[in-house]
């Protein structure tokens, strides 16, 4: 069950969930494009790629290019939206960064790149009372006879990166404003977020986290009527997204709506309950709690919506040693290790990019 504070925290209508991808801290946005400076030419240039390999080897030279012998030359840095130029000067960012620097290296060598959405249930986190929602996105490349997706966080290696759901430039490049319009609204800039939300629409009028967001602003400024209609469209096009539906609840109860107020509450508890992530988080409370039946119970179940990522195997055999079952621990340790050896098959080297087919 969700955090009750959830519901009491004042601050919740205000909140700005930063869901998709963080952004920085200037408002000084350049524009995203997936043009080649001069410099990442000269990258390509050096990575002699030739045009006669197959896809994957393509790849693979264009990673050793990027990433270097050491393999550490791309920096993770989760509230960094930057466009590919800047990606490329700092080699460092979140996940949407990455996707617009490779996937601007990746077409300016011949490859058919494209932005990639994992579509699952996103993870989970806590900040205060408030629940935080956070996507992923990653690079999907269209081979010869079969296509591949290029994964660099080694969470998402065994969570989602194998999993290719192609999406837009446009939808690529609303996330990428949303996030600064995220921030924007945090702190309270409503020029500056209006402006990012306005770019983030149209570049994809249809996108549920900008609309989100867009809801939020409009609850800033104190127009009800147009943020429960952006919420209500977010809700529709994201219908298995619980936070949007924990926020409707909320505004249904301060706008007096009891029934519609727990109608969305229910939903939102609904869709948390199909999200893996937070199965795990309830899991590893459990486990503390030492309800260990309650705790493998939901591992298991965790395991079914995700059976690709390992953590959950590997606290489901913890659970089994806690409680003594010797039997299904060895099951648990077995069904980790075949997971592992599946997985550790598409890394390439022991660099920080993959290529599962």
């Amino acid at each position: 069950m969700m955090n009750k504070r959830f519901f009491r925290s004042p601050l919740l209508i205000w909140s700005v969930f930063a869901y998709f991808f963080y952004c920085t801290a200037s408002f000084a946005v350049e524009k995203p494009n997936t043009m080649a400076t001069p410099d990442m030419e000269k990258l390509i240039e050096e990575a002699q790629i030739d045009q006669l390999w197959t896809t994957q080897q393509k790849i693979n030279h264009l990673l050793d290019a990027l990433f270097g012998e050491n393999g550490d030359e791309f920096s993770y840095v989760p509230r960094l939206t930057l466009n590919a130029a800047q990606a490329f000067e700092q080699r460092q960012g979140n996940c949407l960064t990455f996707a617009i620097l490779f996937v601007t290296l990746a077409r300016n060598a011949g490859l058919d790149a494209h932005f990639n959405e994992v579509d699952f249930a996103p993870s989970w986190a806590q900040d205060g009372e408030v629940f935080v929602e956070s996507g992923h996105v990653n690079i999907v490349v269209h081979g010869e006879t079969q296509d591949y997706v290029i994964e660099w966080l080694d969470f998402y290696m065994d969570a989602g990166g194998q999993i290719a759901n192609p999406i837009s430039d446009e939808r690529a490049f609303a996330h990428y404003y949303n996030n600064f319009a995220s921030r924007a609204l945090g702190e309270s800039e409503l020029s500056e977020s209006r402006q990012l939300l306005d770019l983030a629409i149209e570049m994809d009028p249809s996108n549920a986290n900008v609309l989100q967001n867009d809801g939020i602003y409009w609850l800033k400024v104190g127009d009800m009527k147009r943020a429960e209609k952006s919420l209500i469209e977010a809700s529709r096009l994201a219908k298995k997204n619980s936070s949007i539906h924990y926020l409707l609840a909320e505004f249904y109860r301060k706008t007096e709506n009891p029934k519609k107020a727990v109608s969305h509450e229910k939903k939102a508890k609904r869709n948390a309950h199909l999200n893996p992530f937070h199965l795990h988080k309830l899991a590893l409370e459990a486990k503390e709690k030492e309800d260990y039946r309650q705790s493998i119970k939901l591992l298991k179940k965790a395991i079914h919506l995700m059976p690709t990522y390992r953590k959950l195997r590997y606290d489901l055999a913890k659970c089994y040693v806690a409680s003594g079952s010797a039997r299904d621990l060895e099951h648990a340790m077995e069904k980790a290790m075949q997971i592992s050896r599946v997985a550790d098959q598409s890394w390439i080297d022991s660099r920080r990019g993959s290529v599962s087919s």
